[in-house]
């Protein structure tokens, strides 16, 4: 029996934002993907494909993302491919039964798998067998998952299972939802292919003889993630020669800098040079250490003006480094240099430092003894006036500004 394991579809997720070119690329960008896992499960002639939970991205759809699931699995369905699923988070719906991963069963187009708590206090694992393998389910269930798997690995016999969950591996418990390697690794007896899901980017436990996987996404869910998404193809009685594919998705291209003068010539430069590299990607551009708060609008312009599909720009302050001794500073010292480090229009200038650090303290008397409110109030008045005051010096050339200080030579505001 040859299986192909894939999670986290997240049809009908779109950007954020006013419809247009990029919301409706972006829309059209997880179908595509899913219809070339198709095209690959229907090459490879695979028995069943296994969906780890998140088939939608939200629990309520459209009749436009219905229509082209429908029209997606109908292809599997028609091609004698068994699909078995459990309900993501993002397909999870309070009331049982009345998901629309509920109603595709009913459609005969898949199987659903979970786990039912029917009050008794044990739970109930719905299961199938198909070609002599036992297929159990655990739905996303965060604060039960633990207690479950624990359970169906005493309820369970013999070695020819498959646990379906949508769950990740994360030993930090930096993940809501997720597992600890030393759970996973009381499945090991009982269990010959554990298929996760929840991650975005491939994943496999244990590094030696593995026996669970997380595919990953197949398009990007957000631009954060790795880019190393997968299905994963193999045969249930010989899992340790499993096979994994790159999946079809949008083209993403991250370029970081570190700002100088001369930054956007060379971001132009790097886009010439990339040609085709860019066209129709996402381009996202990370840029270290600016005082320019009008730098990301220009750069996406500029990158824009190429044939790439959206650029995105992130600007990130430079760290301070803690690594000197600062026990004895005076807090005029720490104050300084912690605004020196925001390299903005607030730290420019040795005298912006100054009137900064000046204006914090007085806003801290005035707002003392206000009520929260007032002093929410107050506190945006001030910092309005000061930002205005900043962008009208800096519009005037600075002119009155004591230049020969700049960035190194400051002299400590008084007290008080």
């Amino acid at each position: 029996m040859k299986i192909l394991h894939t999670s986290d579809w997240h049809l009908g997720r779109r950007p954020t934002g006013r419809e247009g070119k990029y919301t409706r690329a972006r829309y059209e960008d997880y179908f595509k993907s899913v219809e070339w896992i198709v095209d690959e499960a229907l090459k490879e002639k695979v028995n069943l494909l296994i969906v780890s939970g998140d088939i939608f991205d939200r629990s309520t759809i459209g009749p436009d993302v219905l229509y082209k699931t429908e029209k997606i699995l109908r292809r599997l369905k028609d091609g004698g491919i068994k699909v078995l699923v459990v309900e993501g988070n993002h397909d999870y719906m309070a009331r049982e039964g009345q998901s629309w991963i509920d109603y595709l069963e009913k459609e005969d187009y898949l199987v659903k798998l979970e786990v039912r708590d029917e009050g008794s206090g044990r739970p109930r694992f719905k299961s199938v067998t198909i070609g002599g393998m036992n297929f159990y389910g655990i739905q996303y269930s965060p604060l039960q998952i633990e207690d479950y798997l624990l359970k169906l690995s005493r309820e369970v016999k013999g070695k020819n299972n498959i646990l379906i969950l949508h769950a990740g591996l994360d030993d930090e418990e930096r993940i809501f939802g997720c597992v600890k390697s030393e759970l996973l690794d009381t499945l090991r007896n009982h269990f010959t292919y554990v298929a996760g899901g929840h991650l975005h980017s491939f994943q496999f436990y244990p590094r030696n003889d593995p026996f669970f996987f997380i595919p990953g996404s197949p398009e990007y869910f957000n631009l954060d993630e790795r880019e190393d998404k997968r299905i994963v193809i193999f045969d249930p009685s010989d899992v340790g020669n499993y096979t994994t594919r790159d999946t079809f998705k949008r083209k993403l291209v991250r370029r970081r800098y570190r700002y100088t003068p001369d930054l956007l010539e060379i971001i132009e430069r790097d886009m010439r040079n990339m040609g085709e590299e860019i066209e129709s990607a996402l381009v996202v551009v990370e840029v270290k250490s600016s005082y320019d708060p009008n730098l990301a609008s220009r750069i996406e312009k500029l990158v824009n003006g190429f044939p790439v599909l959206k650029t995105i720009v992130k600007i990130h302050d430079e760290v301070v480094d803690v690594s000197v001794d600062y026990r004895n500073w005076s807090l005029n010292r720490i104050e300084i240099e912690a605004i020196k480090s925001w390299k903005n229009i607030f730290s420019r200038y040795a005298k912006r430092v100054s009137d900064t650090i000046r204006n914090f303290r007085q806003l801290k008397d005035e707002i003392e003894n206000l009520s929260r409110d007032e002093m929410i109030e107050r506190a945006c008045e001030e910092l309005e006036e000061l930002v205005e005051f900043i962008y009208r010096s800096e519009n005037e050339g600075m002119k009155n500004e004591d230049r020969e200080g700049q960035v190194d030579k400051f002299q400590e505001p008084r007290e008080g």
